[in-house]
């Protein structure tokens, strides 16, 4: 796991568009109703992981049951509108992976941006190739060092006038920062410590990067860091920062559900 395809030269606003595609091949684009609309993270040959608020229907805000951390079925589109795609060289491959089950975390709440965490399991297992192979995911708090790269990498909006996402991945290096400065963003104080806080240089997440994962590199290995949530309401711009889910704190519920996580 965590092996990129790449000689060293990553919600991604003015980013760099990432060649070739399957640069870093556990990326994985997100459609629904054939619009890409999320990114996720394959985490072992039949995991995605990626954001809950990539389900959530807008419409259901108006259904009491989905304002708070209790929320039911009818609270989330309908599994059959997503569907996966696989990586090409420099292009999406047409060919898809089916769904089995989309798993949402179960204390999600769209209103107050906490365990916005998801994970899509594939119907069938894929084929470990240098195009398509999972991240490594973390095993203790001491592989993160402070001031470390942080890379992100998406398939959201380049400008915030765009009208949706595009099929070029871009990356993009952030930088975390003190959690307090995410506080803007509806988050109880209690719960800063599910997130990580970071922003870029000239670059940021925009709408349509939701899911993506934010990876760091130890030795010869990418891990994933966290999950992009969300940033300023209304805004792509990379003056604020990105509110990244924490992989290290939801592990024990992915390890829960997934059985085949690959070791480093």
């Amino acid at each position: 796991c965590g092996k990129a395809n790449y000689k060293r030269t990553c919600r991604i606003i003015n980013g760099d568009i990432v060649k070739p595609l399957y640069k870093y091949p556990w990326m994985v684009p997100l459609f629904k109703d054939s619009q890409l609309v999320c990114s996720g993270a394959l985490i072992s040959k039949k995991y995605i992981l990626t954001a809950a608020r990539c389900f959530f229907r807008k419409e259901s805000l108006k259904i009491m049951n989905c304002l708070g951390s209790n929320t039911t079925a009818e609270c989330y589109n309908p599994m059959s509108n997503y569907t996966i795609h696989l990586l090409g060289k420099n292009k999406l491959r047409r060919k898809k992976s089916k769904i089995k089950r989309i798993v949402i975390h179960p204390r999600f709440n769209y209103i107050k941006a906490i365990n916005d965490v998801a994970l899509i399991e594939l119907k069938h297992p894929l084929e470990c190739n240098k195009r398509t192979s999972p991240i490594c995911l973390p095993t203790n708090k001491e592989m993160y060092k402070d001031g470390q790269k942080i890379f992100v990498a998406g398939w959201g909006k380049n400008d915030v006038f765009e009208s949706e996402g595009h099929e070029r991945l871009r990356e993009g290096v952030m930088k975390e920062i003190p959690s307090k400065y995410c506080k803007w963003y509806r988050l109880p104080n209690k719960t800063l410590q599910q997130y990580h806080c970071a922003v870029g240089t000239n670059q940021t997440s925009c709408y349509g990067d939701s899911g993506s994962s934010a990876f760091i590199q130890s030795e010869n290995r990418f891990y994933s860091l966290g999950i992009v949530s969300h940033g300023a309401l209304r805004s792509c711009n990379p003056v604020y920062p990105v509110v990244f889910a924490k992989v290290l704190y939801f592990l024990n519920w992915i390890k829960k559900h997934v059985e085949d996580l690959p070791e480093p």
